[in-house]
């Protein structure tokens, strides 16, 4: 990413499912003020994925995910960098959030996630660009 030059990225999360069946699951994400929601989407299973742009907030949900079967939800944000985030690698989704039901067991399931930056650690491809804000 570069001062004053928009970048994009997409965000890939698949959620995968063991050996219970899993209802009720909700996926909930937010975007700091400085990234902008582009609106391109995708899902691989359940509903589309839902922004509100008053408070920035992303969300999807699937009524349920079988044992051993995963879903994707992937979306699409951009960033222009300012001069404050140089030598950064600024927060792309924060407050990232997977709740469902256990139907075997009867527990309900929050798992949270770190928030992803753009530091991509598992992108070889990224990692040769530079992931930090620079000039």
């Amino acid at each position: 990413p570069r001062i004053g030059k928009e970048t994009k990225y997409w965000a890939l999360m698949k959620i995968t499912n063991t050996t219970s069946k899993v209802s009720n699951i909700k996926l909930f994400a937010a975007l700091p003020d400085y990234v902008k929601w582009t609106g391109k989407t995708s899902v691989s299973e359940g509903n589309a994925i839902q922004y509100n742009e008053a408070n920035k907030a992303i969300s999807w949900s699937i009524s349920n995910i079988l044992p051993h079967s995963e879903a994707g939800v992937y979306f699409e944000v951009a960033i222009t960098p300012t001069s404050a985030q140089i030598n950064t690698s600024p927060i792309l989704t924060k407050n990232i959030i997977l709740s469902g039901h256990d139907e075997f067991t009867g527990a309900d399931i929050i798992k949270t996630h770190s928030d992803l930056d753009s530091s991509l650690s598992t992108d070889k491809m990224a990692q040769q660009k530079g992931v930090k804000v620079a000039y």
